[in-house]
């Protein structure tokens, strides 16, 4: 496996650096156009992306470890089919609709101010995940250890607190009566 180190990455044209299984340490992406790639096999540690389309690659056994993403578009991906190894990821200012994080361990993860329109992050483990200004609408959340969560300033949130964990969870008061919409109760 090809290691590449400590690179800058900018620009749309990236066949030169999108070789079979390579590894990226503390590299940084900006203005990087990766939508359809696949990037299956590939690792990627401590790495940023910034203003990259990531749209509709292929994460099959991909490697994220701490990496970082500003203002990208990664929509349509099954981040469930990553390599679970170390797996580490923020989101920041991103667009994830569509996307599938379905029994993953993301403990400690950031989906801030992201747009999670119908994403799925049934069965995962997203303990003290911060979901701040994030909107969810249509989001799945079944399963889910959402111990410790943030979810402050958070839009379209519908979570069952029946079928998740939610001990420690911090809503906001005006969140409360689309959490009890499975009751039936109205909230004046």
């Amino acid at each position: 496996m090809k290691v590449i180190e400590d690179e800058t990455i900018t620009g749309k044209n990236l066949d030169n650096w999108l070789k079979q299984g390579m590894q990226f340490e503390y590299c940084t992406f900006k203005g990087a156009d990766f939508s359809k790639s696949n990037l299956s096999g590939f690792s990627f540690l401590e790495c940023e992306f910034t203003d990259c389309d990531l749209s509709g690659i292929e994460l099959v056994d991909t490697g994220l470890k701490s990496v970082r993403f500003d203002s990208c578009k990664l929509m349509g991906l099954r981040f469930s089919q990553c390599n679970p190894f170390l797996l580490s990821m923020h989101f920041q200012r991103c667009k994830l609709d569509f996307s599938s994080f379905y029994n993953l361990q993301l403990k400690e993860s950031s989906f801030v101010e992201c747009s999670c329109l119908d994403c799925d992050f049934a069965e995962a483990n997203l303990t003290g995940t911060n979901f701040n200004k994030a909107n969810l609408q249509g989001a799945v959340f079944v399963g889910c250890n959402l111990q410790n969560a943030n979810f402050q300033e958070a839009s379209g949130l519908d979570i069952d607190p029946n079928k998740n964990t939610l001990k420690g969870a911090q809503f906001e008061l005006t969140q409360l009566p689309r959490l009890l919409n499975q009751h039936q109760i109205i909230v004046i």
